[in-house]
């Protein structure tokens, strides 16, 4: 079976990929093939178990009865299919909607992009930033130089040179971005013979919002100072004084914001502005779809409200507190960021955020139906979740837990954290305590990797970890303090992982990928 994340073959019947941990689909045993015509169902008609005549066993108006020992393996494979059935209705609710990179994926980091275990460095250049379709697939990448390409599929062209601002839908399909010279463009990265569509050649940078598919964009005009919708080719006006935060595909969805109220608007068909809450926060979060918008808005007296509005529906509140909560999202998924002026407007790869977790002041659950329910009363600094969105892991106070998605039941896993990582399966969990020092935990094991750790990174099977101690460049095989290996000589400031492998930044900004070698010790005593 292979694996949709990192293009492993495993074996048939595997429940996680061998090389990165991440839950294979379960395979449907195979069917009986037709041999003759009497291999036939009627419609409508259930088939009686097929029995085998021989001359001395005539089941002709007698009653075939199972032997015990026939119905005690019956009985047991009747448990494994419910059981089995249960699992797959689990996982179905939980990461049904949740988009996770799919095979041949890029993996982005702040100034690094890896393609199969190479770092891509268009023309030899360094990468400032880059922006990723939520499967990873396609990658918007602008180099120090202001030069954008687009890869994909382990290849990359040049898009525009002399590029201020810039997005790629998450649906992958165009890449939106605005030049030097107040132009802004749309550029359909999927067929490589289309020319750029200028889309205004009066764009106020870098206001601008895209949807999902790329085909509709949100801007504004330096001239009049007016928001525009582009849908299909067509401009229409929305209004003055308002700033572009998100729009959904065809338009139909429309959120903005205007500075002269402070106040965030739905726009409906009829391009009629709707109020619908005042003193909003920096952060906004949004569904795969750009229909369902999180924000948080300042209360008065230090109180912070959490809303969400689904599709110009009334504002539902998520959480009261001292602080915003933010969704807990699995920690393979990729989240789009889109360079709107004002806020930081984020999208997640969910359809919906009905039934999700939701993290700050509290951990707590928020379904449209009943509201939110608390599930950890104290504040919440970190939150994630394995990739089938089964297990959550948050810190607070200090100390780290775990927590059934499906039960609630919290366990602590350590009295110290500052910084945690889990495998893609959430089997094995990483973290960093209040003193520097580095763990793994596997089978509720604890183990101590390393004293003093700057920094850490982990592939998706949680197998290996990749650190910087003392300024050399360590890595850990399996979380066992003995298997602790220390390349002497390395220059290295960061480190990066993926499902291929682990990567290091030199002092002069080049990604590598490591390789073999070090000095095996025991950094832990």
């Amino acid at each position: 079976m292979k694996c949709a994340y990192c293009g492993k073959n495993n074996k048939p019947g595997a429940l996680v990929c061998k090389r990165c941990g991440i839950a294979l689909p379960v395979e449907p045993p195979a069917g009986k093939p037709f041999s003759d015509s009497t291999d036939m169902v009627e419609t409508g008609k259930v088939i009686d178990a097929e029995v085998v005549r021989t001359p001395d066993h005539d089941v002709s108006g007698k009653k075939v009865r199972m032997s015990k020992k026939t119905a005690a393996v019956t009985a047991c494979a009747v448990l494994f299919v419910a059981l089995l059935a249960a699992v797959i209705i689990l996982v179905a609710v939980n990461a049904g909607s949740i988009i996770l990179p799919g095979n041949n994926s890029y993996t982005v980091y702040t100034d690094a992009v890896i393609f199969n275990g190479e770092a891509v460095r268009p023309d030899g250049a360094l990468t400032l930033d880059a922006a990723s379709s939520f499967d990873g697939t396609r990658v918007a990448l602008k180099t120090t130089d202001g030069d954008l390409y687009v890869c994909s599929k382990g290849t990359y062209r040049l898009a525009a040179r002399n590029v201020d601002e810039y997005t790629i839908s998450s649906g992958g399909r165009y890449v939106i971005y605005s030049d030097g010279a107040g132009l802004l463009w749309s550029c359909d990265v999927k067929d490589a013979s289309s020319a750029p569509v200028c889309i205004t050649n009066d764009a106020a940078n870098p206001s601008f919002a895209v949807s999902p598919d790329g085909k509709s964009v949100l801007f504004v005009k330096r001239s009049d100072s007016t928001l525009y919708a582009y849908v299909n080719g067509k401009l229409r006006a929305i209004g003055q004084g308002f700033e572009p935060v998100s729009i959904s595909d065809g338009g139909k969805y429309i959120y903005c914001y205007r500075l002269a109220d402070n106040s965030l608007y739905y726009v409906n068909k009829r391009d009629k502005q709707i109020f619908v809450r005042s003193n909003i926060g920096e952060n906004i979060s949004l569904n795969s779809r750009h229909d369902e918008i999180v924000f948080s808005a300042d209360s008065g007296n230090g109180i912070v409200a959490t809303m969400i509005c689904v599709r110009g529906g009334d504002a539902k509140e998520i959480l009261l507190s001292d602080s915003a909560a933010a969704p807990v999202m699995p920690v393979s998924a990729i989240k789009s960021v889109s360079p709107v002026s004002r806020f930081e407007v984020s999208s997640f790869p969910v359809k919906s955020f009905d039934n999700r977790l939701f993290y700050g002041s509290k951990l707590l659950s928020f379904s449209f139906r009943s509201g939110a329910k608390d599930l950890c009363s104290n504040a919440v600094s970190m939150a994630k979740a394995s990739d089938n969105y089964g297990k959550v892991l948050y810190v607070t106070g200090g100390r780290l837990y775990s927590m059934s998605v499906r039960s609630g039941e919290a366990d602590k896993l350590a009295d110290s954290c500052s910084d945690f990582t889990l495998s893609a399966n959430g089997r094995i969990v990483w973290y960093v305590d209040l003193g520097s020092s580095l763990h793994a935990i596997r089978s509720g094991s604890d183990q101590l990797i390393a004293r003093n750790v700057q920094s850490f990174t982990v592939l998706p099977s949680g197998r290996q970890a990749a650190f910087i101690k003392d300024g050399s460049l360590c890595l850990n095989k399996n979380g066992r303090p003995g298997q602790t290996f220390v390349f002497e000589g390395f220059d290295a400031i960061a480190t990066v992982s993926d499902a291929r492998g682990h990567y290091y930044k030199t002092q002069d900004g080049i990604w590598k990928k490591l390789g073999a070698g070090g000095k095996r010790t025991d950094l832990s005593k």
